[in-house]
C-alpha cells in the first residue's frame, strides 16, 4: 500500500511523511568459567605466566582452563561473520547508491490533471519536463492532480485521506510519487485556502527515504509560501531540487544509531570474547605464586635477560636456561 511522503497548507506549516521501520533484538551469553581480576579480590589467588620476557599477573580462584580455546574462537568468529551478515542484508543497502526503479510496470505514463484550472500551458509543459528528468533518473513516475476543496472536503475527513485514495484508484502498483494540490473554488481575495498532499509507493522506499520525501515537502511549501511562485513553478521547482541527490547513498540518524545498538556493541562483544579466549592460553600457563598479596621478589635471567618470580621456577620459564640457588656463586 502507499504511504503519505507529507503536505501542508497555508494556513499552516509542513507536515512530514509516515514511514515505517522493523529492529529485532539478540541476547549474549556470560562465561561460566572462573572469575578473573587483575585485582586482588576475596577468596582469589595470584597466578603468574610470561609475555614478552615479563611476568603477567592474575588473581582467580582456580586456574584459568583453556583446552576449549580454539573451540570458542572458531564457533565465536562463526557468529561474527553470520551477525555482520545479518547486519548487511538488513541495513547495508542505505550505504549503497540506490538503482532506479525498472520501468517494467504498467502505468509509466506522466499524469497532470488540472482539475482546479490553476496551471498554465507552460507551467504544464515545466511539470512535464522535470517529471521525465525525475522517472528517467530514479524510475519513479510522479504524477500531479490538482482539484478544488469542495470536491473531496464532503466525503473525506483530511487531503491525505483523499490522495490515498486517488492513488489506490488510479494506479496498480507501488512505483508512482502522487501529488494532490487543493483550493477553494471561489477563493477569499484575502487569503487563498489552499493544500496539498503527497502519496507515494512501497517499492519506492530504497531511493525515497524518509529525509528524501522530507525533503520535497518543505521545499514544495517554502515556494507555494513565496507569492512570487505559482502553484505548477512550486511543484516543478520542488522536484528538481530534489533531482541533483536523489540517487545518492542515504544514511540517516535512526539507521546508525539501530547499527552502533544493533551491531556494532554485539560485534565488539564478539570480538573482546575472542581476545580474551586467545589471552587464556597465556592464563592456563600459569603458576601460582607463594603469595596471594604483598610484593613479590623479581629476578633476572643471566642468560636471556627475562624477568621472572624469585623462588617460583628451577629454570628459566624464558629460555629453559637453570637458575642458579641462593648462595651459588
Amino acid at each position: 500500500m502507499p504511504h503519505s511522503t507529507g503536505g501542508g497548507s497555508h494556513s499552516g506549516g509542513f507536515s512530514g511523511g509516515s514511514f515505517s521501520s522493523s529492529s529485532s533484538g539478540g541476547s549474549g551469553s556470560r562465561s561460566s568459567g572462573p572469575r578473573v581480576s587483575n585485582e586482588y579480590f576475596a577468596g582469589a589467588h595470584r597466578f603468574v605466566y610470561y609475555s614478552n620476557h615479563h611476568p603477567v599477573y592474575y588473581y582467580s580462584t582456580k586456574k584459568v582452563d583453556a583446552s576449549n580455546w580454539k573451540s570458542t574462537v572458531i564457533s565465536t568468529i562463526v557468529l561474527l561473520v553470520i551477525w555482520l551478515t545479518i547486519g548487511f542484508l538488513m541495513f547495508g543497502a542505505p550505504f549503497f547508491p540506490p538503482e532506479p526503479l525498472p520501468l517494467t510496470y504498467e502505468q509509466t505514463d506522466l499524469i497532470v490533471v488540472d482539475d482546479a484550472h490553476v496551471l498554465t500551458d507552460s507551467e504544464i509543459d515545466e511539470i512535464g519536463e522535470v517529471f521525465q528528468e525525475f522517472q528517467d533518473t530514479t524510475g519513479i513516475t510522479p504524477a500531479l492532480l490538482t482539484v478544488y476543496n469542495e470536491d473531496w472536503e464532503e466525503y473525506y475527513d483530511s487531503i491525505e485521506a483523499y490522495a490515498f485514495d486517488t492513488y489506490v484508484n488510479w494506479f496498480d502498483d507501488e512505483c508512482h510519487w502522487l501529488i494532490v494540490y487543493s483550493e477553494p473554488k471561489n477563493p477569499d481575495p484575502a487569503f487563498l485556502d489552499w493544500k496539498w498532499w503527497g502519496m507515494i509507493g512501497d517499492d519506492t522506499e530504497d531511493i525515497i527515504t524518509e529525509s528524501e520525501s522530507d525533503k520535497l515537502t518543505q521545499k514544495v511549501q517554502k515556494y507555494l509560501n513565496k507569492e512570487s511562485y505559482s502553484v505548477g513553478e512550486a511543484i516543478a521547482r520542488g522536484f528538481r531540487d530534489l533531482l541533483p541527490g536523489v540517487m545518492k547513498a542515504h544514511v540517516d540518524f535512526e539507521t546508525i544509531l539501530i547499527l552502533l545498538l544493533m551491531f556494532v556493541l554485539p560485534c565488539v562483544f564478539m570480538l573482546n570474547r575472542i581476545f580474551e579466549a586467545i589471552r587464556s592460553r597465556g592464563q592456563a600457563k600459569a603458576v601460582q605464586c607463594q603469595t596471594d598479596q604483598g610484593e613479590l621478589q623479581e629476578d633476572k635471567c643471566e642468560y636471556c635477560g627475562g624477568i621472572y618470580v624469585h623462588g617460583l621456577h628451577e629454570s628459566c620459564p624464558h629460555c629453559g636456561a637453570p637458575i642458579k640457588k641462593s648462595g651459588e656463586g
